[in-house]
């Protein structure tokens, strides 16, 4: 009988097809394989735990515990970590969160879009109101559905992809619980808690994986074998399917001589053109009451536990009021000091005769970002999410040894882009996002430790504030020095998102391609990726 564990099974060494991940793809591709084909043997194997029922899965407020940092550890979440400074930004050493958890990212997000399906009965329509108005103050109109693919430079009260019931849908919960719990999917297998190591190939043939326990327990630290009579099927997301593919010796030649893997197949495309939707966080005081923010469980007035306990209405919130899809003006280019001749070509061709085409997207959440400063317990905040959608900029990861506990050649790639068009869209949407905002009847002022230290002389100044501003005011008139500091700030706080795409990518072979119109994987014969 199928089902689901956390060890593996007396008994359990082959299976007709191994999933290598249990995030989206994973359980979308383990259920329709089981349903066409209800005789095959299926093992999904996901690194992170179950989710099942899990509270901080099917609470939608959860999304704060498990993709903010809060200050504690998580289980459903991991990093991806590199190795070196990247000078372009900020000689930072840049990581990526993912999920780790069954259900992957589905179980962890926003749930938003990209249609309606409830609030769960719960959301700030005066906020939505006021930053309707307020982006309507500097030209950007509202939309109804802004999933038009002709619909552009609009703002949207969010689309919300939560149960009239309050509850989240997640992949797990949608494709895989309900059959391992039917008893009508015999062969379904699930193992949680459980990395593959490596894909186990003869002939340039994949025969099964390599697994081990995570985390590695002392009372079961060995690597173990599970065959595969018919098919491997890795989906362990952007990050995590590179890794695994290299591993077992399949990627770049010159990556893997210098990683010390024997090579089985040459493939260069591996981990390459890594690309993500580079962000900026902002933050801002605001008004609002405290039943229009989550940062009372930020600031400790109260506790997940306490919320589960007491049944709190926003246990169902997301948080994400409104979202948009915006893009400069042909003026607003124009005017953009500091932009390379290069990168107004760039606009000219990519962006100027496709006015449906955006550049960026503003998303809200409604509180702080991060734990609380103790000199602002008593405030409320409000949040932006800033995020580029088409930067040129790529970068990549691959291994640097045998094992997973080498380091990773991880890097961003983020602003290196030779002609600087990320750069001067970043300082772009810093100042259009602020504009909106300080046109909000909620607004308070700026959180200094996410905005750029402009001088307090500057009218760029980051200020709190006991009043909104007049409704006529104007905009904010950057000098050449302030317009330095924005773009030194952007190099130190523009970061990766949740989003990454490009590392295997589906292309003829000759181009760096990793799989082609099947999702084989070239050179390596029953394999097929699902990210």
């Amino acid at each position: 009988m199928g089902g689901l564990y956390d060890s593996i099974p007396h008994g359990l060494t082959e299976v007709d097809v191994v999933i290598v991940g249990g995030g989206t793809s994973g359980c979308v591709v383990a259920a329709r394989l089981s349903d066409a084909h209800p005789d095959l043997s299926i093992l999904v194997v996901e690194r992170g735990p179950d989710n099942f029922n899990d509270p901080a899965v099917t609470n939608p407020i959860f999304f704060m515990e498990n993709i903010l940092n809060t200050g504690t550890a998580n289980p459903r979440m991991m990093t991806y970590s590199g190795r070196d400074p990247e000078p372009q930004a900020g000689n930072r050493v840049m990581s990526v969160p993912a999920g780790s958890v069954l259900g992957g990212g589905s179980s962890i997000n926003m749930l938003t879009g990209p249609i309606q399906v409830s609030d769960g009965g719960y959301g700030i329509k005066s906020f939505q109101d006021d930053f309707i108005r307020a982006a309507a103050r500097v030209g950007i109109r509202e939309s109804i559905d802004l999933q038009a693919l002709d619909d552009n430079q609009a703002i949207q009260r969010n689309l919300r992809y939560i149960s009239p019931d309050g509850v989240r849908p997640d992949a797990a919960h949608a494709y895989l619980h309900p059959r391992l719990q039917d008893n009508q999917h015999p062969n379904l297998h699930v193992l949680v808690q459980h990395d593959v190591v490596r894909v186990l190939t003869e002939n340039t043939v994949a025969v099964g994986v390599e697994i081990c326990r995570n985390p590695l327990d002392q009372n079961d630290p060995y690597v173990h074998k599970i065959m595969a009579r018919k098919m491997v099927i890795v989906s362990a997301g952007t990050l995590g399917t590179p890794l695994i593919l290299e591993r077992s010796g399949i990627g770049s030649a010159e990556v893997l001589c210098n990683a010390g893997v024997e090579i089985v197949v040459d493939l260069p495309g591996i981990g390459e053109a890594f690309q993500d939707h580079n962000t900026l966080i902002l933050s801002y005081y605001t008004s609002q009451p405290t039943t229009d923010t989550y940062d009372m469980l930020l600031d400790g007035r109260t506790t997940f536990q306490t919320m589960l306990a007491e049944k709190a209405e926003m246990l169902v919130w997301n948080s994400a009021e409104i979202t948009s899809k915006i893009r400069p003006t042909e003026k607003e280019i124009e005017s953009l000091t500091g932009m390379s001749t290069e990168a107004h070509e760039m606009w000219k061709r990519d962006f100027a005769d496709f006015p449906n085409k955006p550049v960026a997207t503003i998303s809200t959440a409604g509180g702080f970002i991060a734990q609380i400063p103790e000199e602002d317990r008593d405030a409320r905040f409000l949040s932006t999410g800033n995020f580029l959608l088409h930067p040129y900029a790529r970068g990549h990861i691959h291994i640097t040894g045998p094992s997973m506990g080498d380091k990773l050649d991880l890097f961003s790639g983020i602003l290196t882009d030779q002609a600087g068009f990320d750069l001067a869209m970043s300082t772009w949407l810093y100042k259009k996002t602020r504009e909106i905002v300080r046109r909000l009847d909620v607004y308070r002022g700026e959180v200094a430790m996410l905005h750029p230290p402009f001088a307090a002389t500057s009218a760029a100044a980051i200020k709190r504030r006991s009043e909104p501003l007049p409704s006529d005011v104007e905009d904010i008139q950057y000098t050449a020095e302030d317009d330095r500091i924005l773009g030194e700030w952007v190099r130190n706080a523009l970061s990766q998102n949740w989003h990454g795409i490009g590392t295997c990518k589906m292309a003829p072979r000759h181009d760096r391609g990793v799989v082609d119109h099947n999702l084989d994987v070239y050179g390596i014969r029953t394999s097929k990726l699902s990210i």
